[in-house]
């Protein structure tokens, strides 16, 4: 996970502002905490996207390793809005890291799929626009 938030901060000083992310994990607990404090408590609407981004990061990164059950597809639906602010191609460096992550050795059968508003302008992708609109 912090491999994510390092990789966008990378991409965009500033945007992770955070303790990095500690993970106990034991046969009676499981929790994430940033510093201190526990993850829900600590972070706003789109810290809340980043991080969520980076647990899906997190398992894909895990799925090229022997002994691992998880396997090498990750979908993920990124809302037009998240927590009342919009997400839009400003927020494209978000799929960045996963963009890198599965074009390097290892990962050459994985897929990620990620819908979303846009994503218009990235680069070594498959980018299909939808204009049909169903409701549900």
């Amino acid at each position: 996970m912090n491999d994510y938030l390092n990789a966008i901060n990378s991409i965009r000083p500033g945007s992770w502002k955070h303790s990095p992310i500690a993970i106990t994990l034991s046969r009676s607990r499981f929790d994430i905490r940033l510093g201190a404090r526990r993850w829900p408590s600590a972070l706003g609407g789109t810290d809340t996207l980043y991080f969520l981004m980076a647990y899906q990061f997190g398992l894909l990164s895990l799925s090229n390793k022997d002994g691992r059950h998880y396997r090498r597809l990750s979908i993920i639906d990124v809302p037009g809005e998240f927590s009342g602010e919009a997400i839009e191609d400003k927020e494209n460096f978000i799929i960045q890291p996963f963009i890198d992550l599965v074009t390097t050795a290892g990962y050459e059968e994985t897929q990620v799929i990620i819908t979303g508003a846009s994503f218009k302008g990235l680069v070594n992708v498959n980018r299909i626009t939808l204009t049909n609109v169903y409701v549900a």
